[in-house]
């Protein structure tokens, strides 16, 4: 049922599609099998102090675990295995559950990953067992969920090289003998990168002036999302991705930067100096802030570009390194608070060049127009954008050609806050600020 104050900020659906997850401000986490639509299981804040995995926490006070304030679900996540789900809350806590019976999947007796001690604002999984956390606490952690199949208590390592709030975390694809890297972001500008070899040390730190004088309080930037992209076959470096939003100007862009490739130990090659590629390019920022950012694999057919505007659209180096090998098989898509969606690519290697955009799809009849979420289909080819509207619309990631429009705000549901795709495809799983959630067919 609908509660306008427990909008639904956060779904998964399980590998397989057999089942989804739903985290509400407010409402707690529910899980249901996406077959049938019956509820499984149902968990909130005011569980844990009856759950028989509770126990007395170290964590500071400031959690206020009295029951006070906003302590809703604020994330939910399943591994990639599909047997560990994960749920965060507001007040910095974390549990997860195997979902590999009928108890466990009515979400009772939650094991308690503690460690943070604010929210969690963001989360992905290394591999089946290594769920990685980003968290306001300024610090990152990595989670060996494999504890969970023998005990009730998880270990973590933190991670501490942040002097603001996280906002995002990714980890690489690895290859070639070496480890897989960290890349974690935060509101104040930064990012670092670290091995996710057993030592997990940091191997970079760089924060990127947006436009202030370098000084205290200079920096008027925030990154708000980062992520990995395709490394080519003929290319040792890898490249991280990141979102930048300049709240002052009300404008954002994207940076490109190469990261330096290691020896098989893991050791770090040289300093990052400058970033390698810019979105808009030369110089220029976005109308609006950046809402999403996600990477989808481009189709394997030629690209025909739809109102990708001037011949200056195209960005220019802006860095230390011209190397060929960037992106060369995906598309960048991102939204924004201005209610523009935009695909870009790197054609050539060496600039990121415009695919298309598309204007004002998610506006309502008065002034809001915001895409709130876009979000890439397993295969890459399709791509679903959520806004300000109510709707959910699919689009085609080659050329952006509509292909459905599911909902509307006038059927009550409010704006969508999150979306996530089936495995193959088949459905969408939507969660609206109106605190309901639907499930969409959606197969073309």
């Amino acid at each position: 049922s609908g509660n306008a104050s427990c909008p639904v900020v956060s779904v998964a659906t399980s590998p397989g599609g057999n089942f989804v997850a739903i985290a509400s401000l407010g409402g707690g986490v529910r899980l249901f099998d996406s077959r049938t639509g019956v509820m499984l299981g149902a968990y909130d804040c005011r569980d844990r102090s009856s759950s028989p995995s509770s126990r007395p926490s170290s964590r500071p006070s400031s959690r206020a675990e009295d029951g006070k304030g906003v302590r809703g679900a604020v994330g939910v996540w399943f591994g990639p295995c599909g047997m560990p789900l994960v749920a965060a809350f507001a007040d910095g806590s974390l549990v997860a559950w195997r979902i590999n019976c009928d108890e466990s999947r009515a979400l009772r007796s939650p094991v308690e990953l503690t460690g943070h001690t604010r929210r969690v604002t963001a989360a992905c999984f290394a591999d089946c067992n290594v769920l990685c956390t980003a968290s306001a606490d300024s610090t990152a952690r990595v989670w060996n969920l494999a504890e969970m199949w023998n005990s009730r208590e998880v270990t973590s390592v933190e991670l501490v090289g942040h002097d603001g709030a996280l906002t995002s975390c990714a980890v690489s694809s690895g290859g070639d003998g070496l480890p897989k890297l960290l890349a974690t972001c935060d509101a104040r500008g930064a990012f670092c990168v670290w091995s996710m070899a057993p030592d997990f040390k940091k191997l970079y730190r760089v924060r990127w002036n947006g436009g202030g004088d370098g000084g205290a309080g200079g920096f008027d930037d925030g990154i708000v999302k980062c992520l990995w992209m395709p490394r080519s076959d003929d290319s040792a470096d890898e490249y991280l991705a990141t979102a930048h939003v300049m709240p002052e100007r009300d404008t954002s862009r994207v940076l490109v930067w190469r990261i330096p490739p290691r020896d098989a130990h893991g050791r770090k090659g040289r300093d990052i100096t400058g970033y390698a590629r810019e979105f808009p390019g030369k110089g220029r920022e976005l109308d609006g802030r950046i809402t999403d950012m996600v990477l989808a694999v481009r189709p394997m057919k030629s690209v025909s570009k739809r109102d990708s505007g001037s011949s200056d659209d195209s960005s220019d180096d802006s860095s230390d390194d011209d190397d060929d090998g960037f992106l060369e098989d995906g598309v960048l898509v991102l939204s924004g608070s201005g209610g523009w969606i935009r695909g870009t690519t790197c054609m050539d290697g060496k600039t990121m060049s415009p695919l298309w955009t598309l204007t004002d799809e998610h506006s309502t009849l008065g002034s809001m127009h915001a895409v709130h979420r876009v979000v890439s289909a397993p295969s890459g080819a399709r791509f679903a954008s959520g806004g300000e509207d109510g709707t959910v619309r699919v689009w085609d990631t080659e050329d952006a050609t509509a292909m459905g429009t599911f909902g509307h705000i006038a059927e009550g549901r409010g704006r969508v806050w999150s979306i996530a795709w089936s495995e193959d495809e088949s459905f969408l799983l939507v969660g609206y600020a109106g605190g309901t959630a639907a499930l969409w067919n959606v197969q073309p």
